[in-house]
């Protein structure tokens, strides 16, 4: 089998799905992962989430998709969070079977014990409430900031984390704004959900355990290449 990753968005998290999939693949088997990545424009999705455009990201996701599949994939997955926003309906309309990394996140999060959850992300991503529904199934409160400190967060992903590019600076205000949510909400876990924030924040750096989004979607994936290979 080969396996499809949507990528580019942005491209700092696309690098980590490559080299983390291929070192898992590789141990595990002793061979190189069959791999196929289709990079697209981060800012197109993104302009097209400014306004709405769902049925626009879904278009843009699909394209990507079907250049995945005519590529020789038999499954896929994004790099990303905020493109899963529309999972949904590009499961009703992909030509590949697909791996969440919401769904993925939640159930590592219900098998951690963890029972309220912030949730750091793209302001897309924490505004659509991604993670409130699939998490309340498992009986987990979904915490996200007030609009201004989305913002605010936002401001820390865009542009310089999506471009790989760690500020000290924006991290200690990252710190500082988690925490503050952390004590107030007495959250037990951060969710980093946007697949370029564990570029700047790592374990240790909350008073709490951090979940990172990339590296249990990547678990994931590694899993299920190994075991269909």
């Amino acid at each position: 089998m080969k396996f499809g990753i949507v990528g580019g968005i942005g491209p700092a998290s696309t690098l980590d799905y490559y080299d983390g999939l291929t070192k898992k693949y590789y141990d595990a088997t002793g061979e190189c992962a069959p791999l196929v990545i289709d990079s697209i424009n981060m800012y197109a999705m993104t302009g097209l989430l400014s306004k709405g455009d769902n049925e626009g990201v879904t278009r843009l996701i699909l394209s990507s998709l079907e250049n995945l599949s005519a590529a020789g994939a038999t499954a896929a997955a994004m790099a990303s969070n905020t493109p899963h926003i529309v999972f949904d309906e590009l499961v009703k309309r992909s030509p590949l079977p697909l791996l969440s990394i919401v769904d993925e996140t939640c159930k590592y999060i219900e098998k951690m014990g963890f029972r309220r959850a912030l949730i750091l992300g793209t302001e897309f991503t924490m505004k659509s409430g991604l993670y409130s529904a699939p998490l309340e199934k498992y009986g987990i409160k979904a915490v996200t900031p007030n609009e201004k400190d989305m913002a605010l967060v936002h401001s820390f992903i865009f542009p310089k984390l999506e471009n790989g590019i760690v500020d000290e600076e924006d991290k200690k205000k990252m710190v500082a704004t988690a925490e503050r949510y952390i004590a107030e909400q007495k959250a037990d876990c951060a969710v980093l959900g946007c697949t370029e924030i564990p570029l700047m924040i790592h374990e240790g750096d909350f008073t709490v355990p951090t979940v990172n989004t990339a590296g249990v979607h990547i678990d994931a994936i590694a899993e299920f290449m190994i075991k269909n290979r």
